[in-house]
């Protein structure tokens, strides 16, 4: 599926693609329209668990696609408040996840920018802690 939008055009995706982080832009119906390079890495990483073949098999597609409840993610990309922040598990992947609105010069919500920090070795060793504080 072919999505185009102002994410594909802009100054802002080299700016965006430069960051470190794994960034999703999602338009106001939740569609993913666009993602940095590092989340496209990230995603091809973890498609297998995500069963999909690849990056390019989200775009276009609604970000509740994965959330075990896309009526409650929904009722948050509505009603916030931003920035929310979750975390998550995906297979062996695990991500603290920052979402806040985007929105053009009037003010008016364009849509969404999510941030996907990889927590997966932190969340490993506060496992390990604990298991080694149960143990004694």
């Amino acid at each position: 599926m072919t999505y185009r939008s102002v994410f594909e055009e802009d100054e802002t995706v080299y700016a965006l693609d430069s960051v470190g982080e794994n960034i999703f832009i999602a338009d106001k119906e939740h569609r993913l329209v666009w993602m940095n390079q590092y989340a496209q890495n990230l995603i091809d990483d973890i498609a297998a668990d995500l069963h999909i073949g690849g990056h390019q098999d989200l775009i276009g597609h609604n970000i509740g696609r994965f959330h075990r409840d896309p009526q409650h993610q929904a009722r948050i990309l509505r009603n916030g408040p931003f920035p929310h922040r979750a975390q998550i598990k995906l297979g062996k992947y695990t991500a603290r996840i920052i979402v806040t609105e985007y929105r053009n010069k009037e003010k008016e919500v364009k849509g969404y920018i999510l941030i996907w920090q990889d927590v997966t070795k932190e969340e490993a060793q506060k496992k390990e802690e604990q298991k080694r504080f149960m143990l004694g």
